[in-house]
């Protein structure tokens, strides 16, 4: 635990030294056995937590808080009086029936050990760890152990996220991560007691999430006006390659085979299909590219992608703005946008779409629809080329 965070919660811990009370939070490293004083009802109580150790002090002080009292007026004492008798209660009858309920605090670790949940990628992992933390915590002192949990609670926690209180704007898709999460977790660490979340459906993808395509214009306008060397870049290779972001930020040099003029990808987003997509290298990308290297084609975002994938996102997003490139009828702008903007191109120069999706990693026809967004007018005049070199001049 860093100082930093131990100093946000370090209220009634003392060191006892040479007679003297010293307060832990200005002394974190001091000498002295620590004990811990709180207000009850007009009386103040003290308690010898028997270590001079801080991490195990604050270890002791939160089972100590869930078995006493912690109240400053009358009011607080009856609450905490109840919500003790109802955690007393729990206790006793799992004792009595031996059917042991799992704290919510508890049930990551347990979820990690058990041997009923399937191997998965530690991104996999990594991703429900971080709804399971959102969702614990959010929870609050009523919400202790895991059958506390009723389909009405559930209901709140989901209002909860579908209405920004996480801090975050979240997307549909992004709920229904959360939603599928904590059914897996709820599956696995409290098979027999039911998932509250089950009778809650999936939340609709809005259909303004998509993305628009960029006119030519308008890309020479956001390469033109791009502060960031790699940023830049990371656009064109999404424009030449129609790759997600994920592909194209954690692209590496042995990837690319410039004898052949080749560009191989496994698709994140497919990658428990272990297919290979093969992406011709266009000249006006390799120019951009330079000279071979080792490792990752942008280690700077590579590096900053792993840390934080989503502001890598909106950077990409920072240099749009800085265009004034604006969200219409069609869609959004974002890094999607080059994707959109792929599909359409080709579209427009009537290329058969299977060509299109063995770039873009497509399978099935409806995403095909879903990224190409070419009008009536557009769609009458074919094409020489699909693409044109945007970067040209710039």
């Amino acid at each position: 635990m860093s100082t930093q965070d131990v100093q946000a919660d370090l209220k009634g811990l003392f060191r006892r030294w040479r007679g003297k009370y010293i307060a832990v939070a200005g002394d974190v490293d001091g000498p002295g056995t620590i004990y811990y004083r709180w207000q009850a009802y007009g009386s103040r109580e003290c308690v010898c937590l028997d270590t001079k150790d801080l991490d195990e002090a604050l270890e002791k002080r939160a089972r100590l808080m869930e078995t006493h009292v912690h109240a400053s007026d009358r009011a607080g004492y009856l609450r905490a009086l109840v919500e003790l008798g109802r955690r007393a209660a729990k206790e006793l009858r799992m004792l009595e029936t031996g059917v042991v309920i799992p704290r919510i605090s508890e049930c990551w670790a347990l979820f990690e050990k058990s041997r009923r949940r399937k191997a998965c990628a530690a991104r996999t992992m990594k991703g429900y760890r971080q709804r399971w933390d959102v969702f614990e915590g959010w929870c609050s002192q009523g919400v202790t152990y895991l059958d506390d949990v009723t389909a009405g609670v559930a209901e709140q926690y989901v209002d909860y996220l579908d209405g920004g209180g996480s801090g975050k704007e979240l997307t549909a898709s992004t709920v229904n991560t959360h939603l599928q999460a904590l059914r897996y977790v709820w599956r696995i660490v409290g098979p027999d007691l039911g998932c509250p979340f089950d009778h809650l459906s999936s939340r609709a993808k809005k259909v303004e999430g998509t993305y628009r395509p960029l006119e030519v214009a308008e890309l020479r306008k956001l390469l033109a006006g791009c502060e960031d060397a790699e940023v830049r870049l990371l656009i064109l290779i999404g424009y030449w390659t129609a790759q997600r972001l994920v592909d194209a930020a954690l692209l590496r040099w042995e990837q690319i085979d410039i004898g052949r003029g080749v560009i191989t990808f496994e698709p994140r987003k497919t990658s428990r299909l272990r297919k290979l997509v093969w992406v011709p290298l266009m000249p006006e990308l390799a120019g951009e590219l330079g000279e071979a290297g080792e490792g990752y084609v942008l280690p700077g975002l590579a590096e900053y992608y792993e840390r934080s994938a989503p502001e890598v996102s909106r950077s990409v997003t920072r240099a749009m703005t800085r265009a004034k490139l604006e969200a219409d009828a069609v869609g959004r702008v974002g890094y999607r946008s080059l994707r959109s903007t792929f599909v359409t191109r080709m579209d427009e120069a009537g290329a058969p779409a299977h060509v299109t999706d063995s770039v873009t990693g497509h399978d099935s026809g409806s995403m095909h629809r879903r990224y190409s967004k070419t009008d009536v007018e557009t769609a009458r005049e074919w094409m020489a080329r699909a693409l044109v070199d945007v970067a040209k001049g710039v």
